[in-house]
């Protein structure tokens, strides 16, 4: 088993021209466990802590060529050399050059000749004190790289001088070479923003007057007009009387951390395509305009809009130009909105709430018009989303649908205000384009049969639920049946037959109707290959298809396909996206 690896002992060298004072020295080191190097002169020994660089440097003045003194202050100049420590041997009658000794950077004398007790003692001493110094520059040196990494720096205001030590972490945040800092108030508060100046004299003065602390942040502007936002402490100490003595705190460059919280901020409350607020923001909104209208006999109205047809207009063009169109949108509502707003504005109407909930709806939070005003809202809204846009060079035409709920009457909670006006909106859908609703509890339960009748529908794709009826098609001059017409029927499982006026339009607006389009070609191509098995002559069978058929591309070889897959034949005459019956 490998031992572990001992430690390197401490190294001692041994600067002396005389020999015997070198090997006196070096038995008394050895003894207290010291490695020892030694050197002759001022010059050897300089080349050797050039190389290696020794813990403890022991030194005689006296020595022929380069003296001690000179050696000592070359010493320090080398890399490293710094810290040495480094005991100076002198002669008993050579106390004069002790202070010269010290100018040229000796840490310690010692007098020769030196008992060798005295010598490892005095050598163990000095290399604790130097351990002890290295490990508080060590701390220093982490200290100072956390507080650059932290962006932070401290200072301590002395109350009864007046005088405001920085340190030199803060004097770099605040924009100040170090050594030309003016350590005073009045210089710190000379880099704080104007604007922001006075409260923080008053936030330092009110903390030393109750002898608490103050925690706040501010803008500086450093040399070259660079505005930065950093976040300062300061703590009152007091003295054994109970007076203000001193206060000490911290500054901390916090400017690209608000600068992130502000974006974490944004991005959680605000839409990021037309920076409108989102569903949370506006749900708060509603809350607080809720709060302050309580009691009031100001009735507001909040309208949810929903553009028809937006997916698809993606679907074709792309979410680069379906982004710029929800700008339009949003300018285009805009525009409305504050029309409207000075219109009403000596009347002290707050500006309407716009919100985007969802790629293809808005919501508009109206505190102005009583309940029946806010119908002309909605049909100036519609009238305005009317006007063509252009997208790629193309007019392109939105309809849209709104849903309305009052506060208070259809909803005292925000969430249950804006899902009632979702509501409105839902049922609004219904009555065709370019339409709006006020909500109703009514509307609950159409809503509920709507879900319904969509989840049956799913289901009834899935499970093929459907069935053809062939209905003939007679020409009235030979008065013969010359081909069909195929339409769908829905065989419910509970409610039996069901029209195709009450599920078509659902199939289209939940984008199942190309589906059931599909299912209801190759069904007839069946139909006819079994027909022309049982010695029928080709019959022609006509299928309506949905307009949503005709905004796929290549459809015409995918209905083919279709068709060829299953032995039919294809004639294309007509199509009617509601033809059904």
């Amino acid at each position: 088993m490998t031992s572990p690896a001992q430690p390197l002992l401490p190294l001692a060298l041994i600067v002396d021209d005389d020999p015997a004072l070198r090997a006196l020295s070096r038995m008394s080191l050895e003894q207290e466990d010291l490695r020892v190097e030694e050197a002759s002169s001022g010059q050897a020994a300089i080349d050797f802590v050039a190389v290696t660089m020794p813990d403890i440097i022991i030194l005689d003045l006296q020595m022929p060529g380069m003296d001690g003194f000179v050696a000592c202050q070359q010493l320090r100049q080398l890399p490293r050399g710094e810290f040495v420590p480094i005991l100076i041997m002198t002669g008993l009658d050579d106390i004069d050059s002790i202070a010269q000794a010290y100018e040229v950077g000796a840490t310690d004398f010692i007098v020769k000749p030196c008992p060798g007790l005295i010598l490892s003692q005095r050598v163990r001493y000095m290399l604790r004190a130097s351990e002890m110094l290295n490990a508080l520059r060590s701390s220093e040196s982490r200290l100072a790289q956390a507080q650059r990494i932290a962006q932070l720096g401290g200072w301590e205001w002395d109350l009864v001088k007046d005088r405001m030590h920085v340190s030199d972490a803060a004097c770099r945040i605040l924009g100040i070479a170090p050594a030309l800092c003016d350590h005073s108030q009045a210089s710190y508060l000379a880099r704080v923003h104007e604007e922001d100046r006075a409260l923080v004299a008053e936030a330092m003065r009110e903390a030393v007057a109750s002898g608490t602390e103050f925690d706040l942040d501010h803008r500086i502007v450093q040399n070259d007009g660079t505005e930065r936002i950093v976040h300062v402490l300061g703590e009152t100490i007091m003295d054994d009387t109970g007076q203000a003595e001193c206060m000490v705190g911290t500054v901390q460059d916090v400017t690209d951390m608000r600068a992130t919280e502000a974006k974490i901020y944004f991005l959680a409350n605000y839409d990021s395509v037309t920076h409108l607020p989102n569903r949370s923001l506006f749900l708060h909104r509603i809350a607080q305009a809720m709060t302050c209208g309580a009691g009031s006999h100001v009735i507001g109205a909040l309208l949810v809009v929903g553009l028809d047809r937006y997916h698809r207009l993606r679907d074709m063009h792309g979410s680069r130009k379906a982004e710029q169109l929800i700008k339009d949108v949003v300018e285009r509502l805009q525009h409305t909105l504050s029309a409207g707003v000075t219109h009403v504005q000596s009347t002290g109407a707050e500006i309407p709430v716009l919100a985007r909930l969802s790629d293809d709806q808005f919501a508009i939070l109206y505190t102005h018009p009583s309940a029946p005003d806010s119908a002309k809202v909605a049909h100036t809204l519609m009238s305005a989303l009317g006007t063509p846009f252009v997208i790629d060079g193309t007019s392109v035409t939105l309809s849209a649908h709104i849903g309305l709920a009052i506060p208070g009457a259809d909803g005292a909670d925000a969430d249950v205000l804006l899902r009632n006006a979702v509501t409105a909106l839902q049922s609004a859908k219904t009555t065709g384009q370019n339409s709006y609703r006020y909500y109703s509890s009514a509307m609950i339960t159409s809503l509920a049969a709507r879900i319904s009748l969509e989840q049956d529908l799913r289901a009834a794709t899935a499970e093929n639920q459907f069935v053809l009826h062939y209905q003939p098609q007679v020409d009235i001059l030979s008065e013969k049946v010359v081909g069909f017409e195929a339409l769908i029927r829905w065989q419910h499982p509970t409610r039996g037959l069901i029209s195709p006026a009450e599920f078509i339009p659902v199939a289209e607006e939940e984008d199942l109707i190309i589906q059931m389009s599909e299912w209801v070609i190759t069904s007839v191509a069946q139909q006819q290959r079994m027909w022309h098995k049982g010695g029928l002559a080709p019959t022609a069978v006509s299928i309506n298809l949905s307009g949503l058929h005709f905004r796929q591309r290549h459809i015409a070889g995918h209905i083919k396909t279709l068709v060829y897959e299953q032995g039919g034949i294809l004639r294309i005459l007509n199509w009617n996206s509601r033809r059904a019956c």
